[in-house]
Order: structure tokens, then C-alpha cells, then sequence
């Protein structure tokens, strides 16, 4: 039983049983001439490979034969195409076991808060990302002064700082050189300087504690992530220290939300090419109609060093290697005039800024940083609160 494609399925009835049948029995020419004429049509509409000689031939010699095959022609393609149907069947069970998987995972992280049908619950997730991603740096109740430090520390320092040193010789050189760069930098650049090698400051309540972990950490690298599941979405932007609420209603991000509640809930958001922000689910909630939404913050800028798409998990997003980043450092004087500057623009963004704006921000991008907090993080909040053209979102998130 072989339908007519290939030269062995088009002769092998003549080759095992046509000659014999051929010598023992009489040729009818019109039955012949007919079976001809349909079996080079039906192989000219199949597109199978032959000629009117082994047409004529199959069907004088073996014309039951030839019958046959041309038959199975006709109905073995819709006996595959139901095979195929079915294996396109048993991919659909196998995602709606999985939606199910995923419905159950959050039906349960919702029913040990409490939820019930008409009611909106929302669940707080732990803080992992900052001791899982970066390190505490432990600083002693007093500066660690440099002149403690050995030689090729200081020479090892110095050159982690990039900072250029031609005429140093003795050690207190560089000393004098690293102690100037130090306190020339604000706090926000000290802060940033930690942050791009993987660390936070544990228990830092001053500048010179800063100073330390700073020393502490010069000889790091800036911190590089891999495998870091990336959400690109166009010209939606997330800065570090704000936050964004998002409704997750389709599969696809309900499958990403399962992934990261199975671990440590931070994802890379990338609102643009080689750039995004390394961002945390900060909580989620179950509206009344059962629908889900999750408030996420921004942790750390990153640039990326490369995409593997080829094993997209997940829900289909793809798995990135960056690299953390913050602003160059500003010294002291740029950094006070900045600071003057953010706080006449604090007063008159709250001049012009309305109850009912403040009401439809409050859930989503909350409160603004208090003027400790530095004025980094007010330009991030104010882009947010005032939704910035996506030309000057892009400058402010790369700059």
C-alpha cells in the first residue's frame, strides 16, 4: 500500500506482480487509455514526478494495481492531515494544563491572603532583590582612613578610581589624591558608586560612612547580570526609586508573573535598544472581577550586553546579560547647585500640581521622594508624574 510518490512506489506494482499479470492475461487498450489519461492528471495536480510512458505501462500491466495507488493518493493526505490536527490538539491540552498551572499558582498566593469574589486583595512581596543581587557592604562606626591602607592597596585604588597619578611616588601621594576625589563627590555619587559594583551600604547614616564602603568596594567591577529575563516594551518607561502599576490580563504575562514569583521577582524592563531598568514586583493585586495587577519598582539602570533568544522561556520573553550603570560622578559643588535646583523645582511643580492629579497618581507612582533622597530620584519621579515625551524619557534614563 504506497501512494505514487517516488520512482519505487510508481513501478513497484509493475516490478512484483505486473509482468506476471501481463503475460497471463489479456490487455484491454480502452480500460488502459482511460486509466492513462486519469492517473497523468491526478499526478500533474499533485505535482508528483513521471511520465505518460510509466502511466501507460502501470496501468497495462497491473491496471487493479494501478487503481489502488490512486486512491491512496486521494486518502492518505486527509488521514495525515487528521493526524496532524491531532497532534495541534494534544499542544492545546498541554497549554491548558499549564494556564491551569499558572491560575492555580496565583489562586493560591490570593486565597492565603484571603480574597472572595467581590473583594480587592493585595499581597506584599519580601524585598528579596537587594540582598540577593546587591551585596551588603558592613561599614565601622568610624571612616576607615585610608593611611590604614597598604601600598599596592592604595596603587590598586587609585587605579580602580581612573584616576590619573604620574607624579605619585610616596605613599601619602596617593593618599592625598584618592582622600580629594572622595570628598569631592556628593552623596548621590557615592550612593551610585556603590550601586554600580553590587553593594549597599548597611547601617550608613553619614558621608564618611559612605566614604568607607566606597574604599571598600573600589576594586569591583561594575556588576553584571546573565540570564536576566527581559519585558521589552517600547517607549514604556520605569526609572530607578518609582514605581509603575500594570494590568496582567493575557497568558503570556500571567506565565512571566508565575516565573518570577517562583523566584526572585526582578525582571529587566527595556523601554528601548541596550538599555533598561532592572525592576522588581514590588506587589500584586486581585481586583474584584479577578483580575490581576502589579505594582513594580525600579531598581538600577543596565545596559545590555546581549540577547539569547533562542531559548525564549517564560512566556516567550528572552534572557539578557547586562550590566549595571549610574551617572558619572558629580563633585560636591555641582552636586549642592543641583540640589538647590530641585528644590525651587519641588516648589513649583506643588504649585501647579492639582487633588485630583495627586489622587490619580497616588496608587501607581505614590507619594514624591522626600528632599533627603537626593534630587536624582526627583527628576525620575517628576518624568513619571508629568509622562515626559518618550525623546526626553530616553535622554533622562541614558544620561
Amino acid at each position: 500500500r504506497k501512494r505514487m510518490t517516488g520512482s519505487e512506489s510508481r513501478l513497484n506494482c509493475l516490478a512484483y506482480s505486473g509482468c506476471l499479470i501481463g503475460v497471463l492475461f489479456p490487455v484491454n487498450p480502452q480500460g488502459s487509455l482511460l486509466g492513462y489519461v486519469s492517473r497523468s492528471q491526478l499526478r500533474a495536480e499533485h505535482g508528483i514526478q513521471g511520465n505518460w510512458v510509466e502511466d501507460a505501462l502501470v496501468h497495462a500491466a497491473c491496471p487493479s494495481c494501478a487503481l489502488l495507488q490512486e486512491e491512496l493518493q486521494l486518502t492518505l493526505p486527509e488521514e495525515e492531515e487528521e493526524e496532524v490536527q491531532g497532534e495541534e490538539g494534544d499542544a492545546d491540552d498541554d497549554e491548558e494544563e499549564e494556564d491551569l498551572e499558572i491560575e492555580t499558582l496565583l489562586a493560591a498566593k490570593f486565597d492565603e491572603a484571603g480574597w472572595a469574589p467581590g473583594k480587592s486583595t493585595t499581597v506584599t512581596l519580601p524585598k528579596q532583590s537587594n540582598e540577593t543581587i546587591l551585596k551588603p557592604v558592613k561599614i565601622p562606626l568610624e571612616d576607615l582612613p585610608l593611611s590604614k591602607l597598604r601600598a599596592r592597596d592604595l596603587v590598586s585604588l587609585t587605579r580602580a578610581l581612573a584616576l590619573p597619578c604620574k607624579a605619585c611616588v610616596e605613599r601619602s601621594d596617593f593618599v592625598s589624591l584618592i582622600s580629594s576625589h572622595l570628598d569631592s563627590l556628593s552623596i548621590g555619587a557615592l550612593k551610585n558608586f556603590l550601586l554600580v559594583r553590587g553593594s549597599r551600604c548597611v547601617g550608613c547614616k553619614t558621608r564618611a560612612h559612605l566614604r568607607s564602603a566606597a574604599i571598600q568596594v573600589a576594586h569591583r567591577l561594575p556588576l553584571k547580570l546573565t540570564n536576566l529575563i527581559l519585558c521589552e516594551m517600547e517607549s514604556v518607561f520605569l526609572f530607578p526609586g518609582t514605581t509603575r502599576r500594570f494590568l496582567i490580563s493575557d497568558s503570556r504575562h500571567k506565565t512571566l508573573l508565575a516565573s518570577l514569583l517562583k523566584g526572585d521577582a526582578v525582571f529587566g524592563l527595556s523601554p528601548m535598544p541596550e538599555v533598561g531598568v532592572l525592576s522588581r514586583v514590588e506587589e500584586m493585586t486581585k481586583t474584584v472581577d479577578g483580575a490581576y495587577s502589579i505594582k513594580v519598582r525600579g531598581e538600577a539602570r543596565f545596559t545590555i550586553d546581549e540577547i539569547d533568544r533562542s531559548w525564549e522561556a517564560h512566556g516567550g520573553f528572552p534572557l539578557a546579560h547586562v550590566t549595571l550603570f549610574a551617572d558619572d560622578p558629580l563633585n560636591r559643588t555641582a552636586g549642592q547647585r543641583l540640589v538647590e535646583d530641585s528644590k525651587r523645582t519641588r516648589t513649583l511643580f506643588f504649585a501647579q500640581d492639582s487633588d485630583f492629579a495627586a489622587e490619580r497618581r497616588a496608587d501607581s507612582l505614590g507619594n514624591p521622594p522626600t528632599p533627603d533622597r537626593g534630587p536624582e530620584l526627583l527628576s525620575y519621579w517628576l518624568s513619571m508624574a508629568l509622562s515626559l515625551p518618550p525623546l526626553l524619557s530616553r535622554r533622562l534614563l541614558v544620561s
